[in-house]
C-alpha cells in the first residue's frame, strides 16, 4: 500500500508540472490574444452635440472685455506724465468646439472712441470632433493720456464676439467693462 500512495503524489507532481509548462507556453504566446497588451481600438465616442442654447451660454460664459489704465505710472500727478488707457477682449467658448471665433475691442474715454482693434478671425476648414478651436488670443488696444487727465476718466471697453459650433450653432454678443478715474 505505500507503494501506491507513493505514486499518486509522483503522478500529481508529474500533471501539475505538464500544466504548469503547457499554461507557461500558452502565455507566452500571448494566449491566443493577437495585441498582446495594447488597449482595444474601438474608438470613443463622439461627445453630443450641444443644444444652441448650451453652446450660446458657454460662448457668453467664456467672453469678456477689461478696461484699464496703468495706475502705477501716475503715482505723480503730475503735467508730462502719461499713462495708457487699455481695452482687451478675449473669446473662449468654453468647451464648446467651434469652427469660427472672431472678436474686437472698442476703447472709449468718457464716452468717445478713442480706439478701436481690428476684427481677429480664425476659421477652421473642415471642422468636425477633432478638428476645431475653442478660444482666440486676446486682442487689445491702448491710448495715450496724460496722469491729471487719466485720473478723472471714465474708461469703457466694449468687445464684440462671435462663434459658430462645429454643428452650426451661432451667436453673437457684446461684453463691456468699466474703469472709473
Amino acid at each position: 500500500m505505500t507503494g501506491g500512495v507513493r505514486a499518486r503524489p509522483r503522478h500529481a507532481a508529474v500533471v501539475l508540472a505538464w500544466l504548469l509548462a503547457v499554461t507557461l507556453a500558452f502565455a507566452g504566446t500571448g494566449g491566443g490574444d493577437d495585441g498582446g497588451d495594447s488597449t482595444p481600438s474601438d474608438p470613443t465616442p463622439s461627445d453630443p452635440a450641444p443644444t444652441a442654447s448650451e453652446y450660446r451660454i458657454g460662448l457668453t460664459k467664456g467672453s469678456f472685455a477689461d478696461a484699464y489704465y496703468d495706475v502705477y505710472k501716475c503715482a505723480t500727478i503730475s503735467p508730462g506724465t502719461y499713462t495708457d488707457l487699455r481695452g482687451m477682449a478675449s473669446t473662449s467658448s468654453g468647451s464648446y468646439k467651434s469652427s469660427y471665433l472672431a472678436h474686437n475691442v472698442r476703447l472709449y474715454a468718457n464716452g468717445s472712441l478713442v480706439a478701436r482693434s481690428p476684427d481677429v478671425e480664425r476659421r477652421v476648414s473642415g471642422a468636425s470632433e477633432t478638428n476645431y478651436i475653442t478660444s482666440l488670443a486676446p486682442v487689445s488696444v491702448s491710448h495715450k493720456a496724460s496722469c491729471p487727465q487719466a485720473v478723472v476718466t471714465d474708461v469703457l471697453a466694449r468687445g464684440w464676439h462671435k462663434g459658430v459650433s462645429i454643428h452650426g450653432h451661432s451667436h453673437s454678443l457684446y461684453t463691456s467693462d468699466y474703469f472709473y478715474g
